[in-house]
């Protein structure tokens, strides 16, 4: 028997407790390792959320004169249809695919097609939805899993971290990462771009030490094709 992780946790209202023993969490870091602590962490969460699967996505908004079917269509394919009422209406893209994509809107009105136009949709989670920042702060002490026991022992060294990310834009998220030990410490910076044929991802960071990272991932799609790219660099400082 060997336990990687025994954890209270609460969720309530888009926050979250959990105390015991943990693995860290490296959302919004391109650098650091997991690790193991026995502490405690605070952070935002998206697990009560039932609307995910719109607040990753553009909304999608149309004004209806009266009460009409209205159909969303990507690659000339029913994705959805539903009626609205008049007004001013959000149209439900929860089941629109994750990506960055035109998509047909077909508004229809007592069996006749009164008009039909093209947007761009974008959807991800990779960023924060567009009402919710993504954060969190723990801290604890670090343990030695390197033996396998059945309770890793701890070590005489300290952890502290936190994240935040944030969606700016409908395509372009930010996101920062600090973390801080005994012995080091570590800051960390990085853009999210989500586009129509280029989806890319620069990260930096800095340590107390004096080392430098450098982090860049490049995906997409062009003419049918899918590309992807990684680029990474560290610069280590000699200890003396």
């Amino acid at each position: 028997w060997v336990f990687d992780s025994i954890t209270y946790e609460n969720d309530f209202e888009g926050k979250s407790w959990q105390f015991g023993l943990l693995q860290t969490d490296n959302l919004n870091s391109e650098f650091l390792p997991g690790l193991q602590i026995i502490g405690g962490r605070f952070a935002s969460t998206l697990d009560t959320r039932n609307d995910l699967d719109l607040s990753e996505g553009t909304p999608l908004t149309v004004f209806l004169t009266n009460r009409s079917r209205v159909e969303i269509l990507k690659d000339d394919r029913l994705v959805s249809t539903k009626i609205y009422p008049a007004g001013n209406q959000t149209l439900d893209t929860s089941l629109l695919p994750s990506g960055a994509y035109d998509v047909s809107i077909r508004i229809i009105e007592g069996g006749q097609t009164l008009s039909e136009e093209t947007r761009f949709d974008r959807k991800t989670s990779q960023i924060p939805p567009t009402d919710q920042n993504i954060y969190f702060v723990e801290a604890g002490q670090l343990t030695d899993d390197s033996e396998q026991s059945t309770l890793p022992k701890t070590r005489n060294n300290w952890l502290a971290r936190g994240s935040y990310a944030t969606r700016i834009l409908d395509s372009v998220g930010l996101q920062g990462a600090v973390a801080i030990t005994d012995t080091d410490g570590l800051l960390e910076g990085g853009i999210f771009y989500l586009g129509r044929y280029i989806n890319s991802n620069i990260s930096l960071t800095h340590t107390l030490a004096g080392d430098t990272g450098y982090n860049f991932a490049l995906s997409g799609r062009l003419a049918g094709l899918h590309y992807s790219g990684r680029y990474r660099r560290l610069d280590v400082t000699p200890k003396e």
